[in-house]
């Protein structure tokens, strides 16, 4: 799962180096309108993560039945919300890119991104919902695999595409979006095909799948809800921060999306970890009903959560002096970014726990109302004033900011861990 996240994150990064040589403003301006990716992604992974929940249960359980439904479920409220953002993004991007920068150039160059990479959004959410179901029944290198082909694909047509080679037109930002929804279909008809040729027990029968009764879709409602507001909570917090920084000048704007870029190829373990703890925590509450073992690896899991944060944070720290060069970006910029990523890897332990706790640990004991009380009373209280007041009314640079939002990690690491210490966050959710 690590290696697929690190794909995935490794799309965005050689995206962001091959755009980036194009200039400034068409970095700050694909930046920006992958704010909609980014909402598109959380939407979906509240969605299905919360369903996940569920299916990790269900499938300790041995209940394909409600494996199933709560996959089809999870499938229809990722679709119905993807496809509305895919909407605005295909026909009114001006308008979406307005809410984070009034740059003009920046603007333009972002909703031409945009009006071509709409679609993938739809792409995505199909395959994003089977490739965690295939997480929930033990199969985590079949999704590895697949994102491997759709970063081939998207690598070779940016360079395609963005600089008009081998008589290819020259499409610039507008290339760099084909490619990208290219790859998100690739990887939706590969993920497909092979689900229902192997048939595990996420190869979703409609039939079996779409048999919702209303007890059934309370209970996917109380545990899968939760999670989605959490998710687009988070979302919704995340761009504020992308619209302060907007508002902070071209510079913070550029350099934010390279560091933001470059700090994704770490998060990558601490996904890894989170999502692998969450599994086996699941697993082992819906086919041992056993608190104490649940309990045993939450502990382990933070454990290990904070010993590969210290050592990403050695590692981002050193790569900081270096990193931003690959990117082609101004002295200015490249000194704004190594400030940021610094800073950004300083926060990295404290970070990574508190994924294990959020993803890891409540949500897979079923605890949802709680994580997610935990993360939008952190983000809306503490990391938005003080990034608001940080950038926009002290005027401090990108890393002076990024110091304020420290805020927001320290107030989900105190209430997460009193959480989890308390035990009151396991919950067997197979039982009717």
């Amino acid at each position: 799962m690590a290696l697929q996240n690190l794909l995935t994150a490794s799309l965005s990064f050689i995206d962001t180096i091959m755009i980036g040589r194009l200039g400034a403003v068409e970095i700050a301006g694909v930046g920006f309108a992958n704010q909609m990716f980014f909402l598109i992604n959380l939407i979906t992974w509240g969605f299905i993560s919360g369903a996940s929940v569920l299916m990790n249960q269900y499938f300790g359980s041995n209940n394909p039945r409600g494996f199933q439904r709560a996959q089809a479920l999870s499938m229809v409220c990722s679709l119905f919300f993807t496809a509305t953002v895919a909407a605005l993004s295909i026909f009114t991007p001006e308008m979406l890119m307005r809410i984070f920068t009034p740059d003009e150039a920046v603007i333009a160059s972002g909703s031409d991104y945009l009006r071509h990479v709409g679609i993938s959004y739809i792409f995505f959410s199909i395959s994003y919902v089977y490739q965690v179901s295939l997480r929930s029944v033990g199969n985590t290198s079949t999704g590895m695999k697949i994102s491997a082909v759709g970063v081939a694909v998207d690598v070779v047509f940016n360079y395609l595409l963005i600089f008009g080679k081998f008589g290819f037109p020259r499409l610039e930002v507008a290339g760099a979006a084909m490619a990208t929804a290219l790859a998100r279909f690739v990887e939706m008809v590969l993920i497909l095909v092979w689900v229902y040729r192997k048939k595990p027990m996420c190869a979703m029968s409609f039939k079996v799948g779409f048999s919702f009764d209303r007890p059934f879709i309370g209970k996917f409602v109380r545990t899968v809800l939760p999670v989605a507001v959490n998710e687009i909570g988070w979302a919704l917090g995340m761009m504020v921060y992308k619209m302060v920084y907007g508002r902070m000048g071209l510079t913070a704007s550029a350099a934010a999306s390279v560091a933001e870029s470059i700090q994704n190829l770490f998060w990558v373990a601490t996904f890894g970890l989170g999502n692998a703890l969450g599994i086996i925590i699941g697993h082992t509450i819906g086919e041992k009903h056993d608190r104490e073992k649940a309990q045993d690896y939450a502990t382990a899991g933070i454990k290990y959560n904070l010993m590969m944060g210290v050592v990403l944070c050695v590692l981002m720290s050193a790569s900081s002096f270096f990193m931003p060069g690959l990117f082609g970006v101004s002295g200015e910029v490249s000194e704004a970014t190594t400030k940021a990523l610094i800073v950004m890897a300083l926060l990295m332990p404290l970070n990574f726990v508190n994924t294990s706790i959020i993803i890891g640990i409540l949500r897979s004991g079923g605890d949802t109302k709680t994580s997610a009380r935990i993360e939008l009373s952190a983000v809306w209280f503490a990391g938005v004033p003080l990034t608001v007041l940080g950038g926009l009314v002290l005027g401090l640079p990108l890393w002076g900011v990024l110091v304020f939002q420290a805020g927001e990690a320290a107030w989900k690491f105190i209430a997460g861990v009193r959480r989890v210490r308390s035990g009151k966050w396991i919950n067997d959710l197979t039982e009717d």
